[in-house]
């Protein structure tokens, strides 16, 4: 049985501790020294001037397509049939020498678009969906680094805000984490381990 139907089923009291079960393995991951020193970097990166920014994506852009050509059967078949080198993109004005990848090319190549650095079986892979509010969902895998600095990303849009990480917040969340057809509260639950993650979830009105 996996989690999420394990979860369905359970009663209201054994959802909180799966709840707050999940919710503290995802603090462990999320908050640890890696958060610390991306969201370091974040803070120095997002005060540089515009020739400072242009020279960083350039220059990641570079490692990017290096790791791709190396480690992606569907950029590296790309490459080699459009008679390119990864040498040969070198600025994000070079991009346009490549094709778009359409959410199509994902669906058809999703298992060659995984990097042999990070497959399926990979420790730390997790795989997740779009929502599919503009036509069919994506299935997509993130890696452990990927899923750390995104929540770093989104702490520093937090920070913009005026939050910082501790602070209470109330997260309004799309994925349900009580019945959609209960009848009697409680229609919620909360997250009791990081105080500043709190999901609510209401069904519908009555």
């Amino acid at each position: 049985m996996d989690l999420k139907r394990l979860y369905s089923l359970a009663p209201h009291g054994l959802k909180s501790v799966l709840l707050n079960a999940y919710s503290a393995a995802l603090y462990l991951e999320r908050y640890g020294k890696s958060f610390r020193n991306i969201s370091e970097q974040l803070e120095s990166t997002q005060w540089y001037s515009a020739d400072e920014i242009k020279k960083y994506q350039d220059s990641k852009l570079r490692e990017l397509v290096q790791h791709a050509y190396k480690n992606v059967p569907y950029y590296h078949q790309m490459f080699n049939d459009l008679g390119l080198r990864a040498a040969d993109i070198r600025t994000v004005n070079d991009l346009k020498k490549l094709p778009v990848l359409t959410k199509a090319d994902i669906k058809t190549n999703s298992s060659l678009l995984l990097s042999r650095v990070h497959t399926a079986n990979s420790r730390g892979m997790k795989f997740g969906g779009t929502s599919g509010t503009t036509g069919s969902p994506l299935r997509v895998g993130w890696s452990r680094h990927m899923r750390i600095f995104n929540n770093a990303i989104d702490w520093r849009q937090k920070r913009w805000a005026g939050i910082e990480p501790g602070e209470p917040i109330v997260m309004l969340l799309g994925q349900p984490i009580v019945q959609l057809d209960k009848t009697k509260p409680p229609f919620w639950q909360q997250d009791l381990c990081p105080k500043f993650f709190v999901d609510v979830s209401f069904s519908s009105a009555r």
